[in-house]
């Protein structure tokens, strides 16, 4: 198709046909939403972003038809929408000298861009993972959050932030006290009065010795 033999018009996707972007469409002057779609010839996607892009269409996506007039059946489609307009929110918050929205779709509230001043940032229903220039990550949803900085790992839930615990320092410190309560137990062991005390505090810390051994988790680490 030459572009000099091309016309444009208005449509609407009537139909989407599979999922490789095929349509059917009502275009102004040549098909009305009210004839059969069975009887409607497809229309094709003319441009794609890139070789690894695709935005399918959606019914009642407004489109522009590109008619090959040396062949009436020969029919293509781009997307109608204002890309100024669409995004206007974040394009009017500012702030940035510099901004690149990949990809958003308001329907599913979802979203993928990239500013100067915030770096990447990707959300989807309140779930989101930002980028930032420094070199920050940090990803959330609307009830917690792991941030990555240079400053170390910080995981939160909304309550109060408390430093994690080393798991083979526990696990030491933990045998430390089991060792001095035995020995506490067996001076207890030596005396008519506290003899049964000191049974009761022995037989307690053999459980407690024996699950030191399944205290540490064999897929987190912290350092």
């Amino acid at each position: 198709m030459k572009l000099a033999d091309c016309e444009i018009r208005p449509g609407t996707v009537l139909a989407v046909c599979n999922n490789y972007g095929t349509i059917k469409a009502s275009c102004c002057g040549l098909f009305s939403p009210e004839d059969d779609i069975d009887l409607l010839p497809p229309v094709y996607p003319l441009i794609k972003t890139s070789n690894t892009s695709f935005c399918e269409p959606q019914i009642g996506d407004l489109i522009w038809v590109w008619i090959n007039t040396t062949n009436p059946l020969e029919l293509f489609y781009t997307f109608m929408g204002d890309a100024v307009d669409n995004n206007s929110d974040i394009l009017d918050a500012g702030g940035y000298d510099a901004c690149n929205i990949i990809s958003r779709d308001s329907n599913n509230n979802s979203e993928l861009m990239w500013n100067d001043q915030e770096g990447w940032s990707m959300k989807h229903n309140g779930a989101g993972v930002q980028v930032r220039p420094s070199g920050d990550v940090e990803v959330s949803n609307d009830n917690s959050s792991v941030k990555v900085s240079e400053n170390g790992i910080k995981l939160t839930t909304g309550g109060e932030s408390q430093p994690a615990v080393l798991g083979n320092e526990l696990k030491s410190t933990l045998q430390e006290l089991i060792s001095a309560l035995q020995k506490v137990a067996a001076i207890a062991k030596t005396t008519p009065e506290t003899i049964q005390i000191g049974i009761s505090l022995e037989s307690s810390l053999v459980g407690v010795a024996n699950k030191l051994s399944k205290i540490l988790s064999t897929k987190i680490s912290l350092d």
